[in-house]
């Protein structure tokens, strides 16, 4: 039982973080065939993130609440996969505007129900399980930016948004069958349990993360396009970027249940600074791959150790409540990050915009030195 949960979650987590990112190369293009603004590839950008970062603490205790996870990650699936259908129909940017959002709150299901399935069903090498379903994220990931991509060259962006709901609904379909709900006995903890100032801090550090993660992935491909390189090229690119977190995710899972949360998260974001600066500066294509993997390594170690802190802090019967309140700062400032960058680049240039990220992840570094084990 352990370990088909444990790969339907793998291949449900792979799909549904592949989601997130698949549009990633599909924007330049769309901003290309509409003439769009930096600030409006940032709203862009931004608007998925922040539905998925407004519903997801909802989410997560209405699961709690429920206990009918099973359900709620299936009507997750769906959603996404008719927001996708309906904006490879757009012809405008307020359509597509408008079903990206829905696409965002049909994303926001899996992480504080999904991760919670992990979480309270795995209690002996709990963070090794959520490496290794951390993993199947980065694998999606990896895959679904070079899918896209390659895809989305050959027969439009729009192709690609029709293709990926397929994906979706067969994956919803194995998760019916294959996931069981479990009941845990209700507790008398209340959620300020998880409000305390260090768990604010986390939190933060968490959002920094999410900041430098989602503000490269939505305008970098720009800045490349930009460049001359092709849909090819920074398709791939994300998905080195992101899909290094294969490694990053287990090594971070495996480290979380040896070493201090505390160390593991400040000097992996100190890290993504450092080489996310030569990574930004760069036009050459080697060096744009191999900067590109070692921040995504980095970032990515970041992830697993905190949801081990949140599996480790909040009990059984809350965990969705907890994942969905941290998912949700995430998101949140994650979003806000593509719109920052947008506004920055209308002021300034695009280039000196990029240098938020590698900024906003060195401030993370620090505010996590002050998190207490």
């Amino acid at each position: 039982m352990g370990d088909r949960i444990l790969y339907t979650t793998f291949l449900a987590h792979l799909v549904d973080d592949g989601c997130e990112v698949v549009m990633a190369p599909l924007i330049p293009l769309m901003a290309r065939e509409f003439s769009f603004s930096n600030v409006q590839i940032g709203i862009l950008g931004g608007i998925l993130i922040i539905a998925l970062g407004l519903f997801q603490s909802l989410l997560g205790y209405v699961s709690d609440y429920l206990k009918k996870k099973k359900n709620m990650v299936v009507f997750g699936f769906l959603l996404i996969s008719l927001s996708f259908y309906l904006i490879s129909l757009a012809n405008s940017f307020s359509h597509i505007l408008i079903f990206t959002f829905f696409a965002g709150v049909g994303l926001s299901f899996y992480h504080p129900v999904g991760v919670s399935v992990i979480t309270t069903h795995f209690k002996i090498g709990r963070g090794k399980a959520i490496g290794i379903h951390g993993v199947g994220g980065a694998v999606g990931l990896l895959i679904f930016p070079a899918y896209s991509g390659f895809l989305a060259k050959l027969y439009g962006w729009r192709f690609v948004l029709k293709v990926t709901p397929i994906i979706c609904i067969l994956v919803a379909l194995l998760y019916y069958l294959s996931v069981k709900d479990i009941s845990f006995k209700k507790s008398k903890n209340k959620l300020s349990l998880i409000f305390s100032g260090t768990v604010i801090l986390v939190m933060i550090v968490l959002g920094t993360t999410s900041m430098c993660n989602r503000g490269f992935t939505t305008f970098f491909p720009v800045h490349l396009d930009r460049l001359g390189y092709d849909p090819n090229f920074y398709g791939s690119l994300l998905s080195v970027f992101l899909g290094v977190g294969i490694f990053g995710q287990y090594i971070g899972g495996v480290l979380s249940d040896k070493i201090s949360y505390r160390k593991i998260v400040s000097s992996s974001l100190a890290l993504t600074a450092l080489f996310l600066v030569p990574l930004l500066r760069t036009e050459n294509a080697y060096l744009i791959y191999f900067f590109g993997a070692l921040t995504g390594l980095f970032m990515s170690i970041v992830w697993p150790a905190i949801f081990a802190y949140i599996a480790e802090v909040t009990p059984e019967d809350m965990h969705s409540r907890g994942l969905g309140i941290f998912f949700s700062v995430a998101a949140m400032m994650g979003g806000s990050s593509s719109i920052l960058v947008g506004y920055t680049a209308k002021i300034f240039t695009l280039e000196h915009a990029l240098l938020i990220l590698p900024i906003t992840a060195l401030i993370g570094a620090v505010l996590m030195l002050g998190v207490r084990r």
